[in-house]
């Protein structure tokens, strides 16, 4: 983990210092274990950043962090300076690859107005995908309570709502199905 920060950290300052194939994975891999200070910096090179690649590559690295007062960097969807367009897989990521994907849930919900009206209208479909990686009953209940009426008014809003929804229906079964055998795989695995 040290190596891949100091890779991530090294590229921050020349983005000659990594060969462009390594980039994406080391910046996970930094973020995924980061803390405060790599956030720091990650969302300092994002507001100066004008290159639309290298963008894209610090929005990913962002998506990656799991601590979830780190994933505060979802306010930037609502600052008026930044291209929602490009930031919508920030959201995506933070609720996908975060292991607290209820804090991007939670912001989806509290500004969902906002954000719709801040995305093109071929977008805020997309939304709805923030809470595709639920495994259970009660947040697929949640979720469709919540999304239902807004994905029926948004453009390709009720087959994504549909996508969602059996994504999450999936993971139940699986789970149903096949969560005895990892539980006891893991408890004992084989020598």
């Amino acid at each position: 983990m040290a190596e891949a920060r100091a890779l991530a950290e090294r590229w921050l300052g020349d983005s000659q210092a990594l060969a462009p194939e390594f980039v994406d994975a080391t910046l996970a891999l930094a973020s995924a274990h980061g803390d405060a200070a790599l956030h720091t910096q990650l969302m300092t090179a994002l507001r100066a950043e004008k290159e639309r690649g290298r963008l894209q590559q610090l929005i990913w690295a962002l998506g990656f962090f799991r601590d979830p007062a780190l994933v505060k960097n979802l306010a930037l969807l609502l600052e008026p300076e930044v291209d929602p367009r490009q930031l919508t897989l920030l959201l995506l990521m933070s609720g996908n690859q975060s292991r607290h994907p209820e804090v991007a849930e939670a912001f989806t919900q509290a500004h969902y107005d906002a954000l719709a009206a801040r995305l093109p209208e071929e977008d805020e479909a997309r939304l709805a995908r923030v809470a595709s990686s639920h495994c259970d009953a009660a947040h697929r209940q949640d979720t469709a309570a919540f999304v239902t009426e807004r994905m029926a008014r948004a453009q390709g809003g009720s087959r994504m709502l549909a996508q969602v929804l059996e994504s999450i229906d999936l993971c139940i079964a699986f789970k149903a199905a096949q969560g005895a055998s990892i539980e006891s795989f893991l408890a004992a695995p084989p020598r």
